[in-house]
């Protein structure tokens, strides 16, 4: 049950700071790290959340 509302709290984060990582895809990787982390701090998402779904927007923004 645990993994699972840890899942749930993730792809949540991930849907919120996709809208904000859109805007920055000419950023470099300090500049996201700092625009979308701050996003995703000031809602609630702990470190360890915050920190899988920025590595994972900064993999998935070379497709857009």
């Amino acid at each position: 049950e645990e993994v699972v509302m840890g899942l749930e709290e993730e792809e949540e984060a991930y849907r919120a700071a996709k809208k904000k990582v859109k805007s920055l895809s000419s950023a470099d990787y300090e500049t996201f790290r700092r625009m979308a982390g701050g996003l995703l701090r000031r809602r609630g998402f702990d470190y360890e959340v915050t920190s899988r779904v920025l590595r994972r927007l900064w993999e998935e923004r070379r497709q857009w």
